[in-house]
């Protein structure tokens, strides 16, 4: 049981003493908020006000679409922004996923069918009020309608409030478009979600309080809000200003894994990368078959992953160039203290997988087209078993990333497989031990590519040949040896410097 007053405190420290990042994700988060808000409500009161007054054609249909669209889900709304932005889509030469205003569209997209709705049933009570009173004094509908949006000012700011609620609390549209980059898509709620992956819980609750706490603020701002209409313009101007966004340093897109991030190698390689040659790196982490999606499809520069056979077809296929080995650490077999299945100590991960599917105790599998989903699905073909087919509720599989796979796995007294780097760094262990380490199968291996610029001319091939050359160069590869967690090594380089 996790003390609720331990976070608190921690989240009270970061505010008082003004922490740097957590400035700079609050900053962003009301940054992209109020922005998608602005621009909502130049969409959406207009919109409003065209159902609530005018008459035309299609007029019902379109109310029924605009209250449908209320509920419409965060993940389907950044899945269609994501597909229009992509370099693949038809808008992906402008060159805006992963990026502060791809998010503020998924926004717009969520919050403009809630103010126009809200507006309209505001506007249509206020018209048939009012309305004919007006007519009748000879004003004409545009300027009734302007009259009406006056008369209802303070309902129609309370309605623009009720959607920055829901744009501030909002984390599956902006994770899909944003990419969770640290410094510069990571908001309150997509690091929430990265904490928690991560099994810092203290940290995520804390994060989480202090979002509540914003959400509370802005409910009770609508109570007052005669009082605070000036108040809130200057905030958002204030915002803008202040947060007036990332340096404008050369930077580059790396697609890479979720053991990267979560076991904090790039946060503490890619500072001192940046320091040496005045490169950012934005990283989009995600499962490895993820990642060389994004690179095929153009949206990154740089892949970084852990699945050899998959990043040899990738360079096959002429969708990445100059690849090469940068590290290794290896997968282990994680399980319970009480080993249900008996293969604590064991060598064999074929083996111990063998044990675990006839003895059909929980197994929590990613199941996300990682590399270590892969190598997972290889070993169960090694023991001459398809898990997935085997009968019976034994085998969960969570198609998450490593984290909250291990997360469920500590729920469930369950044994899953992952890279030592993820575990050695995770902090949610619960009752969760090594059970099997050691089976030269279990080896696993990262690759750097960069990405075709024959068939995506827009990619940073300099920059990004920058960043190749440094992680396979005896300054990259210190770099990456010197970092430890409580004294364990958690990747081991091994550049062989000629691409593969």
């Amino acid at each position: 049981m996790h003390n609720l007053l331990e976070p608190l405190a921690a989240a009270w420290q970061l505010i008082l003493s003004g922490d740097p990042t957590l400035v700079a994700i609050v900053s962003l988060s009301l940054r992209v908020s109020l922005t998608a808000l602005v621009v909502a409500s130049v969409l959406g009161l207009p919109l409003g006000a065209a159902l609530a007054i005018l008459k035309f054609p299609g007029q019902n249909a379109l109310v029924v679409i605009v209250n449908a669209l209320m509920g419409l889900p965060p993940v389907v709304a950044g899945l269609c922004v994501y597909v229009l932005l992509s370099r693949s889509g038809p808008l992906g030469s402008l060159g805006l996923l992963f990026t502060p205003t791809a998010m503020v569209i998924a926004q717009v997209v969520l919050v403009t069918p809630i103010i126009a709705a809200i507006a309209r049933q505001m506007l249509e009570d206020l018209w048939h009020q009012y309305g004919e009173l007006y007519i009748l004094d000879g004003v004409g509908r545009v300027r009734t309608t302007c009259s009406l949006l006056w008369l209802g000012r303070f309902s129609l700011l309370t309605a623009a409030l009720a959607g920055l609620g829901r744009a501030a609390a909002e984390v599956g549209a902006i994770l899909i478009v944003g990419g969770n980059i640290a410094g510069v898509t990571r908001t309150m709620t997509t690091a929430i979600a990265l904490e928690t992956s991560r099994g810092d819980l203290d940290l995520a609750l804390g994060l989480g309080i202090i979002l509540l706490s914003l959400i509370l603020a802005i409910n009770a701002t609508a109570q007052f809000v005669r009082r605070w209409v000036g108040a809130l313009a200057t905030l958002f101007l204030l915002v803008l200003t202040v947060s007036a966004a990332v340096a404008q340093e050369p930077f580059i897109t790396v697609a890479s894994t979720t053991s990267t991030e979560e076991s904090g190698l790039f946060g503490y390689l890619l500072p001192v990368f940046t320091k040496e040659t005045g490169i950012q790196v934005r990283v989009v982490a995600v499962g490895t078959g993820q990642a060389l999606k994004i690179g095929e499809h153009g949206d990154c520069d740089v892949v970084f992953v852990h699945d050899r056979p998959a990043e040899l077809a990738f360079i096959e296929a002429g969708l990445g160039v100059d690849r090469r080995e940068v590290m290794y650490n290896d997968f282990i077999l994680i399980g319970p203290n009480s080993d249900p299945a008996h293969v604590d100590g064991g060598k064999d991960i074929v083996a111990a997988f063998r044990k675990i599917a006839d003895t059909k105790v929980p197994f929590v599998a990613r199941g996300d087209g990682s590399g270590t989903s892969k190598a997972e699905m290889r070993f169960w073909a090694e023991a001459g078993l398809n898990p997935k087919t085997a009968g019976g509720d034994w085998y969960r599989d969570t198609g998450s990333g490593m984290g909250p796979t291990l997360n469920t796995a500590a729920a469930m007294d369950g044994y899953t497989l992952s890279d030592r780097g993820t575990w050695l760094s995770f902090k949610n262990k619960q009752n969760l031990k090594i059970v099997v380490e050691g089976d030269r199968r279990l080896f696993n291996q990262y690759g750097v590519m960069l990405v075709n610029p024959a068939k995506h001319p827009h990619i940073k091939q300099d920059l990004g040949r920058k960043f190749i050359d440094w992680l396979t160069s005896p300054a990259g590869q210190r770099a990456i040896a010197d970092y430890k967690i409580s004294g364990a090594q958690l990747f081991f380089p091994d550049a062989k410097g000629a691409p593969s």
